[in-house]
């Protein structure tokens, strides 16, 4: 597993941005390596509707082989997400309605996901939640800054988290983590 994909083909982005594979990474993420069957059942989808997509994302080099094993003679495959995380490699032009649509459905994919886990968290007793968001209007010089440092802040931060995933929370303690960055620029017009 590599630590970043960047996503640089319209291709590999709308295979990406579908919300049942943003679905299904998610749960990989979270519960580690699964077969077609096993995935199925996780997100309530039929068998060979799951190993259609599971080979599309394959295809698309998102999905990465973890373990093959025979089971009762037949061949189980575990796949597992290809990166630590994913990223687009190319500034959307909002005026491309594909680009933009795949970009806004990954979007919604991420913030659905975390709202779900927030409400979870949220109905649990002795569980506590915190909310922050932020709106910054900055330069592109300061836009980039503060991108990088905010990889260069997470970095220890989610080699740690890896290495903890396969443990159960409530051993280390754990707290779930959601971040999304989401960075938009306006067109430099002659007045700006």
């Amino acid at each position: 597993m590599i630590d970043e994909l960047v996503l640089n083909d319209d291709k590999t982005i709308r295979v990406f941005s579908d919300p049942l594979h943003q679905r299904m990474l998610f749960s990989l993420v979270e519960k580690g390596p699964a077969t077609s069957a096993d995935l199925a059942r996780r997100l309530g989808v039929a068998a060979p509707k799951m190993h259609y997509h599971l080979a599309r994302m394959e295809a698309a080099g998102l999905l990465e082989l973890d373990r093959e094993i025979t089971i009762h003679g037949i061949q189980a495959r575990y796949l597992r997400p290809a990166a630590r995380s994913y990223r687009l490699g190319t500034t959307v032009n909002v005026s491309d309605t594909g680009a933009k649509n795949s970009m806004l459905t990954m979007a919604r994919s991420a913030l659905d996901h975390t709202y779900d886990l927030f409400q979870q968290r949220m109905n649990t007793k002795g569980e506590t939640a915190v909310l922050r968001i932020e709106s910054l209007k900055l330069s592109q010089d300061e836009a980039n800054e503060v991108s990088l440092a905010y990889q260069n802040l997470l970095k220890p931060w989610v080699e740690l988290s890896q290495k903890r995933r396969s443990e159960p929370m409530e051993s280390v303690g754990a707290h779930d983590w959601h971040l999304l960055y989401a960075q938009v620029r306006a067109d430099q017009g002659e007045n700006s």
